[in-house]
């Protein structure tokens, strides 16, 4: 049985005389709303990071190491140009670039120049050759090269 309306009086307040009505009972929350839940929530955005940051360390993909990298010439110009002869072998499993540092040194030994050659789209277990041209900064008669570094792009 509800109450009659009063004139003058809001509708949600009963009458005098009857009684208050119980409050609605709360809501039960949902699990994602209590603190296990949101202690799940906290271990699922850990784990997400530390899967982000420890994949790469767990499988690196191809480095310098696995790369056979040999210069197998190396000859100057009088003009002041060298010409260096580079075999890289692909040690890895992906398809990779390599980037070969070179340093380039006269007959005393100074360091005359370096460069830096690439030799791009080397298949799993192939050998690519290319030959790297530079002008180097000085003129020299006589010239040696020497692999400085060899990494994966």
């Amino acid at each position: 049985m509800t109450a009659p309306h009063v004139p003058g009086q809001p509708y949600n307040v009963p009458p005098t005389g009857y009684p208050t009505p119980p409050p609605a009972p709360k809501p039960k929350p949902t699990f994602w709303q209590t603190f296990p839940g949101a202690m799940t929530i906290v271990g699922i955005v850990v784990a997400g990071i530390a899967v982000l940051f420890l994949l790469p360390m767990i499988n690196p993909g191809p480095d310098g190491d696995d790369l056979d990298v040999n210069l197998t010439s190396c000859n100057a110009s009088q003009f002041g140009n060298a010409r260096v002869g580079i075999t890289v072998k692909n040690n890895s499993k992906q398809k990779v670039t390599a980037k070969i540092g070179i340093e380039f040194r006269d007959s005393a030994g100074a360091r005359v120049d370096t460069d830096t050659a690439y030799v791009r789209d080397i298949a799993p277990g192939d050998t690519a050759r290319s030959e790297e041209l530079t002008n180097l900064d000085a003129s020299s008669g006589s010239i040696t090269c020497k692999l400085t570094s060899a990494s994966v792009l």
